[in-house]
């Protein structure tokens, strides 16, 4: 049956968010139901990579927040030394017929490391002209047209180390492009997928994942390096402070960070129906069966979000429990940001409507130096602007952003992510983890700090 055929997967995300995008993936494949749908599941420093049947292929685009697309591998690192053998390899592909139709348009996506053997454009012109050609062969001399801009069916290839990987996109629009930054007017500083990464990798995803599963335990977090050659008991980091359930970034811009942070507290996303993927166009996946099962799949996940109220209740609830102390500092709303510039708040209220988290989350103008939500186990993350938006000087201003966590939020744990190592020295704390991630082209790090009582 073409729903229990395992599909080969590639996970893309950003460089250095690879250890997210396997924390979810291995959330997703513990679930019981879910068990049989994802399977040999690997981690790489580019992606993640498993076998998927073409439900596993949907639920893989519905809920995974770190990723940027989902890639179905046709050739995978093949060795190849000329233009004969690419045709070759990107015939065995099987794309005409069994992946796409003569209705279809398509197009190539390249990038060859190889450049000195094969040009990215030659490499491009080559697999376009073998699916062409074996398109003719199978149907008496006709071929779909190519389409660069709004393909059916996009195809990404690319050459490394004389080895040719070929791929089918399943995502369509970039999964970062979540839909509720459609009438922005400032450029957010963090994609959506990259600010999910470093949520994951602060332990926010797995307290999420706890206050939905067991929320009368207490929650007892550790991150695992997957790549560490240590014995995985020994990779174990436990967790330094406690967590309460609150949220804080006190310098959000329009919001990025404290949105998706409410969106993992929900269980919500965003992209909802088949339709919005580019998996329902690919022939295996456009039977009336398989879109009638991923219809299901979705509403299914749609059942399993959390409203507003519900997060609240949950959350009242554990702090009652476990943090009784805390309970008369806490806001209604968990979830926090806060900035000194009027436009970037109401912008972020915007975007937080849209994404339909406003019940979680609330945004303020306020100095970062200012007591925003000091109680006890919240959880800070932030992206530290670059520019006059610090409204001091650079070395200045971290410096004081330093001193404001050890003056305002004894028993919490911030986390911070800049692409200037320097900078983070001037803070004037020892960071208790340090992780390396790119934001687009710039190396970053991301750091986190423990203020203890």
């Amino acid at each position: 049956m073409l729903l229990e055929l395992p599909y080969n997967i590639l996970v893309l995300t950003s460089k250095g968010l690879s250890d997210a995008a396997f924390e979810e993936l291995k959330a997703l494949a513990s679930e019981p139901e879910w068990a049989s749908e994802l399977s040999d599941l690997q981690n790489s420093y580019g992606g993640v990579t498993c076998r998927a049947s073409a439900k596993g292929v949907g639920l893989l685009n519905f809920k995974l927040r770190s990723a940027s697309r989902v890639l179905i591998k046709l050739v995978d690192g093949v060795r190849v030394s000329s233009k004969q053998e690419v045709y070759e390899a990107a015939q065995s592909a099987q794309i005409p017929l069994r992946w796409m139709t003569l209705q279809h348009t398509f197009s190539i996506d390249a990038v060859s490391l190889d450049a000195h053997n094969i040009s990215q454009r030659y490499l491009a012109m080559v697999v376009k002209d073998a699916i062409c050609d074996a398109f003719r062969e199978e149907t008496g001399g006709r071929r779909p047209s190519v389409e660069k801009q709004n393909p059916d069916v996009k195809v990404f290839v690319k050459l490394e180390g004389g080895r040719l990987f070929i791929s089918l996109d399943s995502s369509g629009r970039p999964l970062h492009e979540r839909g509720y930054r459609r009438e922005t007017r400032h450029e957010a500083p963090l994609k959506e997928h990259l600010a999910a990464g470093l949520l994951t990798l602060s332990g926010w995803f797995a307290f999420s994942q706890h206050l939905r599963k067991h929320p009368d335990q207490k929650f007892e977090w550790s991150r695992i390096d997957s790549k560490s050659p240590l014995p995985e008991k020994k990779r174990k980091i436990p967790a330094s402070v406690p967590f309460s359930g609150n949220f804080l970034d006190p310098m959000c811009g329009t919001g990025t960070l404290p949105i998706e942070a409410a969106l993992m507290l929900c269980n919500r996303r965003l992209r909802k129906h088949a339709a919005d993927f580019a998996f329902s166009k690919l022939v295996p996946f456009s039977s009336e069966e398989v879109l009638s099962q991923l219809r299901l799949l979705g509403d299914q996940l749609g059942r399993e979000e959390f409203e507003s109220s519900e997060v609240r209740e949950r959350l009242q609830a554990y702090r009652e429990s476990f943090f009784p102390s805390a309970e008369g500092e806490s806001q209604e709303k968990p979830i926090v940001g806060s900035d000194h510039e009027k436009s970037f708040v109401l912008e972020a209220e915007s975007c937080a409507r849209a994404a339909g988290v406003s019940g979680v989350v609330h945004f303020q103008m306020k100095d970062f130096r200012e007591a925003t939500q000091a109680c006890s186990g919240t959880q800070i993350v932030m992206n530290p602007p670059y520019d006059k938006r610090l409204q001091v000087g650079l070395p200045e201003g971290y410096r004081e952003l330093g001193n404001s966590f050890k003056r305002l939020y004894p028993g919490s744990a911030a986390w911070v992510v800049s692409g200037d190592s320097q900078l983070l020295k001037t803070m004037g704390l020892r960071p208790t983890r340090r992780m390396p991630v790119y934001n687009g082209q710039i190396e970053a790090r991301f750091c986190q700090y423990v203020m203890y009582r």
